[in-house]
């Protein structure tokens, strides 16, 4: 969704033209060579890469799954090797999921930590080096309520262990009363009251576009969200003052630097069964740094334990992967904990499991 200078930026729409953006500016000054733009959903606003413009985006590593969204055609050109890297925004999951559905890193940092749009205030001048050491690793497996997919649960248990052989301290958590997936959930849905207009869906009426299968399950979604008021807002802080108190408490009291959790139910999905990020939501609501790495793959003849919504044929074969997480402006930190999880796990593979 980048704006450069002279080339549409959809946002999946079927118009928009603007000016370069303060994050392409400073990718041409440091030597980059853009050579294409890529695919994502109508309205920035589904894990389906979909729109009226350029049609649907495939996964690189299976065409019967979605390459997800919002930088949909990011992940999978990145995935499938067409680039060594992509940029964009992760307001719930934008980035990493598509990174993890294609089988490649993704990195969510602090907001404000990168430039969006012209606003580019509270900027560190140069992120500096931490160096690597062994890291205490909090493990969480996630909730009941949203249960982790067969193999994403193989690549946590896999990941934790061989972490664990190297040397580095990992300690389980438990989810923090109050503070689960659907806690943040209901969060998130009493935040789009915000938008008493219902913008992003009055741009599509306003221009008579078509819309698409993704877009209508979230129309459906704001059409049951009433208008907020100040009282609402006023909930709404104090909601979310609530759940961050309990997962900050969590990191401190465990003294961890870093927590390795899923960042979805599952692998990539077919198309337009991918279903809400909820692992992704939390750190986007909390403002945490985060990042996904690819480990291991979906295999039918392992992952066979039964889970609502999970089909082990349609997805074999699909990149797994595990989330890091850090707390807020310990971006630096995440990114060290990241190439020091990667080392590790790279040197497993699958016909060793």
């Amino acid at each position: 969704m980048w704006m450069v200078k002279g080339e549409a930026a959809t946002l999946g729409f079927v118009k928009y033209l603007t000016e370069n953006s303060p994050t392409v500016d400073m990718l041409l000054e440091g030597g980059a060579v853009l050579y294409c733009k890529t695919n994502v959903p109508q309205g920035l606003f589904s894990s389906e890469g979909e729109n009226n413009v350029f049609g649907v985006t495939m996964n690189p590593h299976k065409l019967t799954l979605g390459a997800a969204g919002s930088s949909s055609g990011e992940g999978s050109l990145v995935g499938f090797r067409g680039s060594p890297l992509g940029v964009g925004t992760d307001i719930g999951g934008s980035i990493r999921t598509p990174s993890h559905v294609s089988g490649c890193y993704g990195f969510k940092p602090t907001a404000n930590r990168i430039p969006f749009a012209g606003q580019q205030f509270h900027f560190p001048k140069g992120w500096p080096d931490v160096p690597k050491r062994k890291l205490k690793i909090g493990f969480w497996e996630g909730t009941p309520e949203t249960a982790v997919f067969p193999p994403i649960l193989r690549a946590l248990r896999t990941a934790a262990e061989a972490l664990k052989a190297a040397g580095h301290e990992v300690v389980p958590l438990s989810t923090p009363e109050g503070a689960g997936t659907l806690e943040c959930l209901g969060i998130y849905l009493h935040s789009l009251g915000f938008d008493t207009k219902a913008t992003l869906m009055q741009l599509l009426e306003d221009a008579e576009e078509e819309i698409l299968p993704a877009m209508k399950d979230f129309r459906k979604v704001m059409a049951g969200v009433p208008k907020s008021t100040l009282d609402d807002i006023w909930k709404f802080n104090g909601d979310h003052a609530d759940f961050r108190l309990a997962w900050h408490t969590k990191f401190t009291e465990d003294d961890i630097d870093v927590l390795l959790c899923p960042f979805h139910q599952g692998t990539g999905m077919p198309h337009s069964e991918y279903g809400l990020p909820f692992y992704a939501m939390i750190w986007n609501l909390l403002d945490c740094p985060a990042s996904v790495i690819p480990f291991l793959k979906s295999n039918n003849k392992i992952d066979t334990e039964k889970v609502e919504g999970f089909d082990a044929d349609a997805v074999d074969g699909a990149p797994a992967h595990v989330q890091v997480v850090g707390w807020s402006f310990r971006d630096e930190e995440v990114l060290m904990a990241t190439e020091v999880i990667a080392d590790v796990l790279k040197n497993l593979s699958e016909a060793h499991l």
